[in-house]
């Protein structure tokens, strides 16, 4: 799929061709109603996680004892609150596409981590619903994407910037090495845990692994399609995300252990991330707006 300017101007911004009739960039009705769904349930697990944090045992599917591996699944919830609540006001697919598969991968994690660690978890309310939900919301999402992305056209908007194929890069090689610690944290968390910025035990583990399949599908996906129109949403969601993790680390510093190089490299990384994102963000506002009054 090309995203190249048709127009040949110095500016980024693409004149959008005639799309195929099916390709008129809708959010159909399936997809809001899922949407719906979907966002009482985020609420309630970032409500539990984030402000609740010392009662997962009784209020959750199962008791995080590290409560910075609380706020960490919290901050995923409250990301997602974000999206799916801008999903159902937004008028056009392709503003909203990319967030789906990110969305069914940490489903798809999280329902993995579940199957191998069935004894830990609580016989209650709380586990029964996590249980029906990461066994079948991998699925739902990644069907409501394959349904919706028909409606995509393809091409920018009027006004749009397409960014660099070495931004593209750089954002493919942070998506790999997320997806790298992923699937070490999933395959064999032991060897991840000795080396941690704070306790984890191998559920909390492959649970946090969760984030960075999230996260790693994000980064592929700006990678893949250069839209700024369409990454724009993501930034939000990945920002919001990493702000709540920088409260929680604030919050539970006590249980960070300072002597530990990861501590350090994880305080480094989210600070950079909660300072650096909304410095790109306004730069690209702001490119988009002065290419606005140049057409």
């Amino acid at each position: 799929m090309s995203y190249s300017n048709p127009v040949s101007t110095p500016t980024r911004f693409a004149q959008s061709p005639a799309a195929p009739a099916a390709a008129d960039d809708r959010i159909y009705a399936f997809t809001r109603i899922t949407t719906a769904l979907t966002i009482p349930f985020l609420l309630i697990a970032f409500y539990i996680l984030y402000f609740r944090t010392s009662e997962t045992g009784t209020l959750f599917s199962w008791n995080i004892a590290a409560p910075m591996s609380a706020i960490m699944l919290s901050a995923a919830y409250l990301g997602g609150t974000y999206y799916f609540i801008r999903v159902l006001f937004e008028r056009r697919w392709h503003r909203v596409a990319l967030g789906f598969v990110p969305v069914a991968a940490f489903s798809l994690v999280l329902g993995i981590s579940t199957l191998l660690h069935l004894n830990v978890f609580n016989r209650n309310l709380p586990f029964y619903t996590w249980a029906f939900l990461y066994a079948t919301t991998q699925f739902i999402f990644f069907g409501v994407w394959l349904h919706n992305r028909r409606a995509d056209p393809g091409t920018p908007e009027v006004r749009d910037f397409v960014y660099p194929m070495w931004v593209r890069v750089l954002l493919g090689v942070a998506g790999l090495a997320n997806m790298v610690l992923c699937l070490a944290l999933l395959i064999n968390p032991n060897l991840i845990i000795a080396g941690w910025p704070w306790a984890l035990t191998p559920l909390t583990g492959r649970a946090i692994a969760s984030l960075f399949a999230f996260q790693s599908l994000f980064l592929f996906n700006m990678a893949r399609d250069p839209r700024w129109s369409s990454v724009k949403l993501v930034v939000e969601v990945l920002w919001l995300g990493i702000l709540a993790m920088a409260t929680g680390i604030v919050r539970t510093w006590s249980s960070f252990d300072p002597s530990r190089s990861s501590t350090w490299i994880f305080v480094i990384v989210v600070a950079l991330v909660v300072i650096g994102l909304p410095i790109v963000y306004v730069a690209m506002e702001r490119k988009v707006r002065r290419m606005a009054r140049a057409i």
